[in-house]
C-alpha cells in the first residue's frame, strides 16, 4: 500500500482530467463492450507510427479486415494521414481513447507507456484495479537489465522477445509468469522480407547504442 502512495505522488495536475476521462468514460465502455467483444487497440508513442505496433497495425488490416482493430495516434502526427488510410483511429490520448482501451479486448504497444495516459493507467493496472490483457511488442532487443520492465511494475499480459537469449533472460529474471514471454520477433523486421519492388538490395541498420 506503501508503493501505492508513492506511485501516486507521480501523478501530476494535468493527469488529474484524466482520471475524471476514466470515471466518465468507463460506464461507456461496458456497454460498448457488448458490440465490440474483440476490439484490439494498438499504438506506439502517439507521435510517430513507424514502430511495431504500427507495423503490426498495418498487417492486420491488411491479411485479416474482419479482425476489429484501432489506432490511436494525434491528429497532429506527420503519420496520422497514412494511418487512417491504413485503418481505424482514434486520437491518442482523449476520451474516445480511454473509451476503446477500456473496452478493448487486448491492448498492444510497443511502449510500456503506450495507453491514453502513462500515470493514471499505472495506477489502474499494476495494482489491480483494471484487469485487461496487454501486449508489449517492445521497441527493440533488450540489452541490460531495465527494472521498470519487471513484471512487478507492468504486469503485462505478454511480453514479446526477438531472440532466444534474450527470451531466456527475460523469463528467467524479470518475474512474469510462465508462458507471458514470448518468442515472436519483430513486426517490423517481418516487412524486411518484403523483396517485391526491390529485389537485390544492401540493408544498413544503424543504431542508438
Amino acid at each position: 500500500m506503501s508503493r501505492f502512495f508513492e506511485k501516486l505522488k507521480d501523478v501530476k495536475p494535468r493527469d488529474i482530467l484524466h482520471i475524471f476521462l476514466f470515471i466518465f468514460a468507463l460506464p461507456i465502455a461496458l456497454v460498448y463492450k457488448i458490440f465490440r467483444k474483440d476490439l484490439w487497440l494498438v499504438c506506439d508513442n502517439g507521435v510517430e507510427a513507424t514502430d511495431n505496433g504500427f507495423c503490426f497495425f498495418e498487417y492486420v488490416c491488411k491479411n485479416h479486415p474482419e479482425q476489429d482493430c484501432v489506432y490511436a495516434v494525434y491528429k497532429s502526427s506527420v503519420d496520422y494521414e497514412n494511418v487512417k488510410k491504413t485503418g481505424k483511429t482514434v486520437k491518442y490520448g482523449s476520451f474516445a481513447h480511454w473509451i476503446l482501451y477500456l473496452t478493448a479486448k487486448v491492448n498492444i504497444s510497443s511502449q510500456k507507456g503506450g495507453k491514453p495516459n502513462y500515470a493514471v493507467c499505472y495506477l489502474l493496472e499494476v495494482y489491480g484495479i483494471l484487469r485487461n490483457s496487454r501486449v508489449f511488442l517492445q521497441h527493440g532487443v533488450i540489452l541490460t537489465n531495465i527494472d521498470f520492465l519487471y513484471y512487478k511494475n507492468t504486469k503485462m499480459s505478454m511480453f514479446v522477445t526477438s531472440t532466444y537469449r534474450e527470451w531466456e533472460y527475460v523469463n528467467n529474471n524479470y518475474g512474469y509468469p510462465e508462458g507471458t514471454v514470448k518468442l515472436l520477433g519483430l513486426p517490423r523486421w517481418d516487412k524486411l522480407h518484403d523483396f517485391k519492388t526491390v529485389p537485390n538490395q544492401i540493408l544498413i541498420m544503424p543504431t542508438w547504442r
